[in-house]
Protein backbone atom coordinates (compact mmCIF):
# COMPACT_ATOMS: atom_id res chain seq x y z
CA UNK A 1 0.00 0.00 0.00
CA UNK A 2 1.19 3.42 -0.97
CA UNK A 3 -1.07 5.29 1.09
CA UNK A 4 -2.31 4.45 4.21
CA UNK A 5 -5.12 6.15 5.91
CA UNK A 6 -4.18 8.13 9.39
CA UNK A 7 -6.73 6.21 11.66
CA UNK A 8 -5.37 2.25 10.32
CA UNK A 9 -1.56 3.79 10.55
CA UNK A 10 -2.58 4.67 14.48
CA UNK A 11 -4.48 1.40 14.60
CA UNK A 12 -2.15 -0.80 12.91
CA UNK A 13 1.55 0.03 13.05
CA UNK A 14 2.49 -2.76 9.80
CA UNK A 15 1.28 -1.63 6.67
CA UNK A 16 1.83 -5.21 5.69
CA UNK A 17 -1.05 -6.13 8.45
CA UNK A 18 -3.37 -3.91 6.70
CA UNK A 19 -2.35 -5.64 3.70
CA UNK A 20 -3.17 -8.60 4.93
CA UNK A 21 -6.51 -8.39 6.35
CA UNK A 22 -7.61 -6.32 3.23
CA UNK A 23 -6.57 -9.24 1.27
CA UNK A 24 -8.34 -11.38 3.85
CA UNK A 25 -11.63 -8.92 3.83
CA UNK A 26 -12.33 -9.08 0.40
CA UNK A 27 -12.09 -12.83 0.26
CA UNK A 28 -14.16 -14.10 2.59
CA UNK A 29 -14.02 -17.67 3.76
CA UNK A 30 -10.98 -18.28 1.79
CA UNK A 31 -7.87 -19.47 3.21
CA UNK A 32 -4.14 -18.88 1.80
CA UNK A 33 -0.62 -20.72 2.24
CA UNK A 34 2.54 -18.11 2.97
CA UNK A 35 3.69 -18.35 -0.75
CA UNK A 36 0.27 -17.24 -2.38
CA UNK A 37 -0.50 -14.81 -0.01
CA UNK A 38 2.85 -13.36 -0.50
CA UNK A 39 2.97 -13.43 -4.27
CA UNK A 40 -0.81 -11.86 -4.29
CA UNK A 41 0.55 -8.81 -1.82
CA UNK A 42 3.68 -8.73 -3.55
CA UNK A 43 5.50 -8.73 -0.43
CA UNK A 44 8.75 -11.65 0.97
CA UNK A 45 7.43 -14.28 2.17
CA UNK A 46 9.59 -14.29 4.99
CA UNK A 47 7.78 -11.21 6.01
CA UNK A 48 4.45 -12.36 5.68
CA UNK A 49 4.60 -15.68 7.63
CA UNK A 50 5.76 -13.77 10.50
CA UNK A 51 2.89 -11.88 10.01
CA UNK A 52 0.78 -14.67 9.43
CA UNK A 53 1.54 -16.35 12.71
CA UNK A 54 1.52 -13.31 14.68
CA UNK A 55 -1.90 -12.70 13.46
CA UNK A 56 -3.02 -16.12 13.98
CA UNK A 57 -1.36 -16.29 17.90
CA UNK A 58 -3.52 -13.35 18.61
CA UNK A 59 -6.68 -15.13 17.26
CA UNK A 60 -7.44 -13.33 14.72
CA UNK A 61 -6.63 -16.08 11.70
CA UNK A 62 -6.97 -19.78 11.99
CA UNK A 63 -4.90 -22.41 10.41
CA UNK A 64 -5.03 -25.62 8.77
CA UNK A 65 -2.72 -28.04 7.50
CA UNK A 66 -3.05 -29.72 3.93
CA UNK A 67 -0.34 -31.82 2.55
CA UNK A 68 2.94 -29.85 3.70
CA UNK A 69 1.07 -26.46 3.18
CA UNK A 70 -0.66 -24.06 6.20
CA UNK A 71 -3.15 -22.36 5.33
CA UNK A 72 -4.24 -19.04 6.97
CA UNK A 73 -8.00 -17.59 7.08
CA UNK A 74 -10.14 -15.37 8.93
CA UNK A 75 -11.23 -16.75 12.53
CA UNK A 76 -15.05 -15.74 11.75
CA UNK A 77 -15.46 -16.72 15.42
CA UNK A 78 -13.06 -13.71 16.95
CA UNK A 79 -15.04 -11.57 18.82
CA UNK A 80 -13.64 -8.46 16.89
CA UNK A 81 -13.42 -9.67 12.94
CA UNK A 82 -16.45 -7.66 11.93
CA UNK A 83 -15.47 -4.62 13.99
CA UNK A 84 -12.16 -5.03 11.86
CA UNK A 85 -13.76 -5.22 8.47
CA UNK A 86 -15.99 -2.83 9.14
CA UNK A 87 -13.10 -0.58 10.01
CA UNK A 88 -11.51 -1.50 7.09
CA UNK A 89 -14.24 -1.03 4.58
CA UNK A 90 -14.90 2.25 6.09
CA UNK A 91 -11.25 3.38 5.59
CA UNK A 92 -9.31 1.62 3.39
CA UNK A 93 -9.11 3.51 0.09
CA UNK A 94 -8.72 0.09 -2.58
CA UNK A 95 -8.28 2.93 -5.59
CA UNK A 96 -5.15 3.99 -4.92
CA UNK A 97 -3.05 1.19 -2.90
CA UNK A 98 -0.76 -0.38 -4.97
CA UNK A 99 0.98 0.84 -8.55
CA UNK A 100 3.74 -0.90 -10.85
CA UNK A 101 1.26 -3.74 -11.54
CA UNK A 102 3.32 -6.17 -13.96
CA UNK A 103 0.42 -8.07 -15.97
CA UNK A 104 2.63 -11.05 -16.84
CA UNK A 105 3.33 -9.89 -20.15
CA UNK A 106 6.42 -8.17 -19.25
CA UNK A 107 5.35 -4.97 -19.59
CA UNK A 108 4.11 -2.81 -16.10
CA UNK A 109 0.47 -1.75 -16.21
CA UNK A 110 1.81 1.68 -15.33
CA UNK A 111 3.68 2.08 -17.88
CA UNK A 112 6.82 1.86 -16.31
CA UNK A 113 9.52 3.76 -14.66
CA UNK A 114 9.01 3.62 -11.28
CA UNK A 115 10.54 2.44 -8.46
CA UNK A 116 7.90 -0.08 -7.03
CA UNK A 117 7.72 -3.41 -6.75
CA UNK A 118 5.72 -4.81 -9.37
CA UNK A 119 2.43 -6.93 -8.34
CA UNK A 120 1.78 -10.22 -9.66
CA UNK A 121 -1.57 -10.88 -11.42
CA UNK A 122 -3.17 -14.17 -11.64
CA UNK A 123 -4.67 -15.00 -15.10
CA UNK A 124 -8.29 -14.14 -14.62
CA UNK A 125 -7.22 -10.72 -13.04
CA UNK A 126 -4.19 -9.98 -16.06
CA UNK A 127 -7.31 -11.29 -18.76
CA UNK A 128 -9.46 -8.53 -17.06
CA UNK A 129 -6.94 -5.85 -16.61
CA UNK A 130 -6.34 -6.03 -20.47
CA UNK A 131 -9.72 -6.16 -21.50
CA UNK A 132 -10.76 -2.82 -19.43
CA UNK A 133 -10.76 -0.36 -22.19
CA UNK A 134 -9.07 3.36 -22.38
CA UNK A 135 -12.85 4.33 -22.24
CA UNK A 136 -13.77 2.79 -19.22
CA UNK A 137 -15.43 -0.80 -18.85
CA UNK A 138 -18.19 -2.22 -17.58
CA UNK A 139 -18.33 -4.87 -15.33
CA UNK A 140 -20.86 -6.71 -18.03
CA UNK A 141 -18.93 -5.79 -21.07
CA UNK A 142 -15.51 -7.20 -19.36
CA UNK A 143 -18.05 -10.54 -18.88
CA UNK A 144 -18.50 -10.36 -22.48
CA UNK A 145 -14.77 -9.71 -23.50
CA UNK A 146 -13.12 -12.41 -21.47
CA UNK A 147 -15.50 -14.84 -21.23
CA UNK A 148 -15.92 -15.24 -17.18
CA UNK A 149 -18.63 -15.12 -15.16
CA UNK A 150 -19.97 -12.29 -13.46
CA UNK A 151 -18.93 -13.84 -9.93
CA UNK A 152 -15.46 -14.35 -11.14
CA UNK A 153 -15.42 -10.86 -13.06
CA UNK A 154 -16.51 -9.21 -9.66
CA UNK A 155 -14.37 -11.23 -7.76
CA UNK A 156 -10.84 -9.94 -9.67
CA UNK A 157 -12.24 -6.66 -9.64
CA UNK A 158 -11.98 -6.49 -6.31
CA UNK A 159 -8.54 -7.48 -6.06
CA UNK A 160 -7.40 -5.68 -8.93
CA UNK A 161 -8.86 -2.70 -6.81
CA UNK A 162 -6.91 -3.61 -3.89
CA UNK A 163 -3.83 -4.31 -5.62
CA UNK A 164 -4.37 -0.47 -6.87
CA UNK A 165 -4.32 -1.64 -10.60
CA UNK A 166 -7.60 -0.21 -11.50
CA UNK A 167 -10.30 2.65 -10.13
CA UNK A 168 -13.82 2.44 -10.77
CA UNK A 169 -15.61 5.61 -11.81
CA UNK A 170 -18.83 7.66 -10.50
CA UNK A 171 -20.39 6.32 -13.48
CA UNK A 172 -19.25 2.79 -12.74
CA UNK A 173 -16.62 1.99 -15.09
CA UNK A 174 -13.21 0.49 -14.75
CA UNK A 175 -10.04 2.26 -15.91
CA UNK A 176 -6.22 1.68 -15.33
CA UNK A 177 -5.48 3.73 -12.86
CA UNK A 178 -2.63 6.08 -14.47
Amino acid sequence: MSTVPDVLKSLFSSTLRIKVFSHYFAHPGESFYVRELAEILGEFAGNVARELKNLEQSGLLNSTTRGERKYYALNSSSPIIDDLRSIFQKTVDFENELTGVNTGTGEKADGGGNDKPAVVLTAEEEAIFLAIRDEGSSAENLCVDTALSAAVVQRNLIMLKLKGCIRKSKRGLYHHLS
